[in-house]
């Protein structure tokens, strides 16, 4: 059947913009869009990281750092800085913690669990030790992870999966009370409490509820700890930053917003130009956001209901062999009927199948 979730789409861009939106998806395919993306393009290196605790609740840290290259660029970010740490509800902190209650809320009907966002944070500053402009907003949510007895299991939220574009990366964090037990898919890099996911050179997708971490403790019910006041302070957190993240399959009510988090005008030049070459951010459209099984099912309904599985494949651009073992997925899931006539396949909704397949009782 065709699973439908109301998705949030956030885009958090560095020159600033967060679109919020919705999509559908439930795919376990790895070239399906999912549906958060967090993007940021006056900055130069992002990484989002979720520090996971023992009661299944996550900090959550988006950390945006922009290297420096003269002494006036240092000091505009000092001054964008100042202003950012001083103003009272800053427009980019404000709409990131609407977004943060919107996703908790929602998390809690997706899931069942009761989830809360609590104890924000924000900090903006120039760092001693690389020279780089630093921007990190984070919150504690609740119940982010299934606690299952002495197992905490991080990953259900990732709904439709997680994209994560060049040069970003994820991080999740535990603290040395657990132990992690499986990772899926295995880390790029990993310590004795973190482990990492990396797009370097090119953009980078997981499958459905991934990356997972499953972790343990010592304790017979790791959901006994108090969630009310776990949490960790930014300053304890690398300064990377997040720019891409997608994979959220939680409902979201908001249909279109912006923030913008503006530079310094000469920052803000100089990213113009350096990107100049770069490709633009793509406008993300629903056909973007569909999971594979719903953009088949989307182009059989446009063609009457029926259609050749070699025009399957020229529509959509995938591989023969994608195709193939998709429909053989979606057919042993009653979602489509596959017919073989002659050397081509037919491919027809349920109910739409040529007369001479269709059972004499399907009608009674």
């Amino acid at each position: 059947m065709l699973r439908v979730l109301a998705a949030v789409v956030l885009v958090f861009t560095a020159a600033g913009v967060v679109t919020v939106g919705e999509s559908h998806s439930a795919s376990a395919s790895p070239d399906a869009q999912p549906e958060l993306v967090v993007d940021g393009q006056e900055f130069d290196r992002q990484t989002f990281r979720i520090d996971v605790k023992m009661n299944g609740s996550v900090r959550w840290t988006y950390v945006y750092r922009r290297d420096l290259a003269t002494q006036s660029e240092r000091e505009q970010f000092t001054s964008f800085a100042k202003t950012f740490n001083k103003q009272e509800n800053p427009e980019l902190y404000a709409h990131f913690k609407q977004g943060a209650h919107v996703l908790t809320d929602k998390g809690t009907n997706q899931t069942g669990r009761q989830m809360n966002a609590s104890s924000f944070s924000r900090e903006a500053y120039v760092s001693r030790l690389d020279n780089s402009g630093i921007v990190k907003m984070s919150f504690l949510w609740s119940n982010f992870s299934e606690v299952d007895g002495n197992r905490v299991i991080v990953g259900d939220v990732f709904t439709g999966g997680l994209y994560i574009r060049q040069n970003q990366r994820i991080e999740i964090s535990w603290s040395d009370e657990m132990r992690a037990v499986n990772a899926s898919p295995e880390p790029d890099d990993q310590s004795s409490n973190t482990y990492t996911w990396v797009a370097s050179n090119t953009s980078r997708q997981f499958y459905d509820s991934k990356p997972q971490v499953v972790l343990k403790t010592d304790n017979e019910d790791a959901s006994s700890y108090a969630t009310t006041t776990e949490w960790l302070p930014l300053s304890w957190l690398t300064g990377f930053a997040v720019v891409v993240l997608i994979g959220l399959g939680l409902g979201i009510a908001l249909r279109r917003g912006f923030i913008t988090l503006r530079l310094p005008a000469e920052l803000s030049n100089r990213s113009t130009e350096e990107n100049g070459s770069r490709d633009e951010m793509p406008t993300i459209t629903e056909a973007d956001l569909m999971t594979d099984e719903d953009r088949i099912l989307s182009l059989l309904r446009e063609n009457g209901g029926r259609m050749k599985q070699v025009k399957i494949v020229e529509q959509t651009g995938w591989s023969k062999s994608k195709v193939s073992m998709l429909l053989s997925e979606m057919d042993d899931e009653d979602l489509i009927s596959k017919l073989r006539v002659g050397r081509e396949n037919i491919i027809s909704l349920v109910g739409n199948e040529p007369e001479a397949v269709r059972s004499p009782f399907e009608d009674e």
